[in-house]
């Protein structure tokens, strides 16, 4: 609905809508007190609000994580078996006629203060789960160990087991350690 604003030679203007600002170069001032104290926020700053929000959230929920989470025997048996398994690998796979598997493994491999048993095992023609090749290896390198208790952390993963070049079989490495 159109209004009727006074102009400076004192005769009525009709303005047709709210932003209609000026008629003939005269200002015009808001009809309600609303609109002067309505803002905006610029785009530019609510984009910086909202990103500087979410690192807030990012480092809050990485600060929880860091502090509810402690190292696990779960990720020692992960860190264990991807240590082990890069000082045996040739290749991809593990060459069952290189040296013993006790002096395949590194000394920085083994998790201080933990034993540990390493076996490779591959299923035999007839389906049975034979370990071909294993070594045990206790904290302060001078005991022996026996196998892995009930409550040993025990972490798997399949590899390539190399018999001679072109025979190459699957199998599984089993990293156990428990701490000693």
């Amino acid at each position: 609905m159109p209004r009727l604003t006074p102009t400076e030679s004192g005769t009525a203007a009709t303005v047709n809508s709210v932003s209609d600002r000026s008629i003939g170069g005269v200002s015009v001032l808001p009809s309600s007190p609303r609109e002067e104290t309505r803002g905006q926020t610029e785009p530019l700053a609510a984009l910086l609000a909202v990103a500087i929000l979410a690192v807030a959230l990012s480092m809050y929920g990485g600060t929880v994580v860091d502090v509810v989470s402690s190292s696990s025997d779960r990720e020692v048996g992960d860190q264990t078996l991807e240590r082990v398994w890069e000082d045996m690998e040739t290749d991809g796979a593990y060459n069952v006629s290189s040296k013993p598997l006790n002096k395949t493994i590194e000394n920085e491999s083994i998790p201080a203060g933990f034993n540990m048993v390493v076996q490779v095992e591959t299923v035999a023609s007839d389906g049975r789960k034979v370990v071909i090749k294993e070594a045990r290896y206790a904290a302060d390198r001078d005991s022996a160990v026996e196998g892995p208790p009930d409550g040993a952390t025990t972490t798997e993963r399949p590899i390539s087991i190399r018999y001679a070049p072109g025979n190459v079989t699957t199998g599984r490495l089993r990293v156990s350690a428990w701490e000693a």
